[in-house]
Formats: structure tokens, C-alpha cells, sequence
């Protein structure tokens, strides 16, 4: 799948989860990055991470945890690949 196609389908996924995103041509990091898309596109559940669950040493809302981890990525759009 090509960056471009990633782009289309990550918008469409978080268009179908309530998010309202205007313009699917402008520059895809003023949405990809965005705390509206991030929350349209994992969700605002829990994830445990440093352990298991019951162990786990942070809780966070997903869309923060992976919106964290994709600013850290050299090519964020392969990160949201993994999603689709």
C-alpha cells in the first residue's frame, strides 16, 4: 500500500469513528497529528503498557499512547498502516 493510500484509508477509518476532518488534500500532518483525528482513529480506551494489565506500570488513553509513538516514527504514515 502506498503512503498515499494509507493517508485515504486512515482518514476514511477515523471519518467512520466521528471525526471531521474538512480537506483530505491538505497537509497530512495538520491531520494525522491532530488530537481529534488521533481520537477518531484509536479510540479514547485505556491501554496498559510496562507490563501486563494487571502489572502494567502506565495506563493511558490509546489515542495518546499511539499518537506518542507515531511523532517518533521516521514514516508516520507506515505506523498507521498497522491499524487499518
Amino acid at each position: 500500500m502506498t503512503n498515499h493510500d494509507v493517508y485515504i484509508k486512515a482518514l476514511e477509518k477515523a471519518a467512520k469513528n466521528g471525526w471531521n476532518g474538512s480537506d483530505y488534500h491538505a497537509n497530512f500532518s495538520a491531520y494525522i497529528f491532530s488530537h481529534d483525528f488521533a481520537k477518531a482513529f484509536w479510540g479514547e480506551g485505556t491501554i496498559h503498557y510496562g507490563g501486563k494489565p494487571e502489572n502494567a506500570v502506565f495506563h493511558t488513553c490509546a489515542w495518546q499512547y499511539h499518537l506518542g509513538k507515531m511523532v517518533l516514527e521516521e514514516n508516520p504514515l507506515q505506523y498507521l498502516a498497522k491499524f487499518l
